[in-house]
């Protein structure tokens, strides 16, 4: 079995493209479309990656990170961005975020962020 990874977005179409590529890598992937969602699913599901859209409608991004990484602190938290976003948004040098992503990362970019999950030599964050 690959990695284990919960996906967090409130736009479904983006939850199921990122479920779908990441399946196809052979993850074992959830899906959650809120912050709050997410946290339930961590309550009895231990991932390697979490990653959460910037724009969760239902919590501050600061406070999704800091109440994921106390359920599951061995995850690695990533943020998804929008890719037209230039600069790194304000918030990603949070403590508990471990790096970011564009949303539409094509393949490299999925197996980037699994094979760095994995690595625990990886220096973090990192953004790709």
């Amino acid at each position: 079995m690959g990695a284990k990874v919960v996906v967090v977005d409130n736009c479904p179409t983006r939850t199921r493209r990122a479920a779908e590529r990441l399946a196809s890598l052979g993850c074992e992937v959830r899906c959650a479309q809120s912050g709050y969602g997410a946290l339930h699913i961590l309550q009895g599901y231990r991932p390697d990656l979490v990653i959460v859209s910037w724009s969760l409608e239902d919590m501050m991004l600061h406070e999704f990170a800091e109440q994921c990484k106390r359920v599951s602190s061995d995850c690695v938290l990533m943020v998804s961005i929008d890719r037209a976003q230039r600069a790194r948004p304000r918030g990603l040098d949070d403590p508990y975020i471990d790096g970011w992503l564009p949303h539409d990362g094509g393949e490299h970019v999925w197996v980037s962020v699994l094979d760095r999950a994995h690595n625990s030599t990886e220096a973090l964050p990192f953004q790709v």
